[in-house]
C-alpha cells in the first residue's frame, strides 16, 4: 500500500470515528432532555383493569387529574392491590405533588370503605353520566351501553436510534402488541372524572403508537446535528381533542378527526411530563368491558 493510500485510509477511519462520537453525543443529549413519564417504568400493563398496580405513582397521577380527595380515598379503599411507600422521602414527594393530608393519612393507614364516601362518589358520576363506574377516572361507553375503564400505560424502557450525521430519535417502549381495550367507534367519546378547566384541549391529546410483534413504541424526542434536538411526539401521530364540560368534576373529550385501525393512547400532560392511557381502534367489537 502506498503512503498516499495509507493516509487516505487513516483519514477515512478518523472521519468515521468522529461521526460515531457526534451521533453518540446527539443520542445522549436527546435522552437527557426527553419528557418524564409519570408512571413506574417496570410495571407491565395488566390484562384487566381490576388487577392494576396501585402505588404512590397512581396517587400522584390522580391528583394531577384534579380528582377530589373523596374519589382518591374511595379508590384506595376499594383496591386490594394498593401498596404505598410512606417513608419520609416518599411523604416529601407526595407533598411536593400537592397530595392532601387526608389522602396521605389514608395511604398510611388504609381503612375499609364507608357507605357515605362511596355514595358520594357514585352521586358524582350519576349526576353527569349515569352508570359510569366510580372506580375509574377515565371511561369509554360503547353503543351497547357497556363501560370500559382506561388505566395508566407504564413504559417498559427506552430505545435510541441514530444515523451518522442523520436523524436521531428516542422511543418509549410498552409491553404488549395491543391495548386491553379495543374500540370499534372511529371518534370515541371518553369521560374523565376531574375538575374542568378551559385549558383541557392543551392538556389532553390522542397519540398514535407504532405496533410491533410484542410491544408498542412512541417517539418522544428527535433531532439532528443540524437542527438540534426537540422533545415531543411526531406531528403526524398527534390528534387534537375537543373537551365538553358535563359537571364541575366531569367532562368528556373526543378526537377532532376519525381514527383509523391502530394502537393509540390518551396523553395527559402533567407539568414537564405526561401520562398515557392506552386503547386501540379496530373494526371488531369493543373488548374488555368493565360493566
Amino acid at each position: 500500500m502506498s503512503e498516499k493510500e495509507n493516509n487516505n485510509e487513516q483519514l477515512i477511519m478518523k472521519t468515521a470515528r468522529i461521526q460515531s462520537i457526534i451521533s453518540l453525543i446527539i443520542v445522549i443529549a436527546i435522552v437527557c432532555m426527553q419528557p418524564r413519564i409519570s408512571f413506574a417504568a417496570d410495571e407491565k400493563p395488566s390484562e384487566t383493569a381490576v388487577t392494576e398496580k396501585f402505588s404512590n405513582e397512581e396517587i400522584i397521577g390522580m391528583v394531577s387529574l384534579g380528582l377530589s380527595d373523596e374519589v382518591i380515598i374511595e379508590k384506595i379503599r376499594s383496591t386490594s392491590t394498593a401498596k404505598f411507600d410512606t417513608s419520609l422521602a416518599a411523604l416529601k414527594t407526595l407533598k411536593d405533588a400537592k397530595v392532601s393530608d387526608a389522602v396521605i393519612k389514608e395511604m398510611v393507614s388504609p381503612k375499609t370503605g364507608t357507605k357515605a364516601v362511596a355514595q358520594g362518589v357514585a352521586n358524582t358520576a350519576e349526576a353527569g353520566v349515569p352508570g359510569m363506574p366510580k372506580e375509574y377516572a377515565i371511561c369509554y361507553k360503547n353503543a351497547d351501553g357497556k363501560w370500559f375503564g382506561l388505566v395508566h400505560l407504564p413504559s417498559s424502557g427506552s430505545k435510541a436510534t441514530s444515523i451518522p450525521f442523520g436523524p436521531t430519535s428516542v422511543r418509549k417502549l410498552f409491553h404488549g402488541a395491543q391495548a386491553p381495550v379495543q374500540i370499534a367507534e372511529r371518534k370515541p367519546i371518553f369521560y374523565i372524572r376531574a375538575a374542568y378547566n378551559q385549558s383541557l384541549t392543551r392538556e389532553w391529546m390522542v397519540v398514535k403508537m407504532e405496533k410491533r410483534a410484542d410491544r408498542r413504541e412512541l417517539e418522544v424526542a428527535s433531532g439532528t446535528i443540524w437542527t438540534g434536538s426537540k422533545s415531543g411526539t411526531k406531528e403526524k401521530d398527534t390528534i387534537e381533542v375537543e373537551a365538553t364540560k358535563i359537571s364541575d368534576k366531569l367532562y368528556s373529550i373526543v378526537p377532532t378527526g376519525e381514527l383509523g385501525d391502530a394502537e393509540y393512547a390518551l396523553m395527559h400532560k402533567v407539568g414537564k411530563g405526561f401520562a398515557l392511557y392506552d386503547f386501540g381502534i379496530t373494526s371488531q367489537s369493543t373488548t374488555a368491558p368493565t360493566k
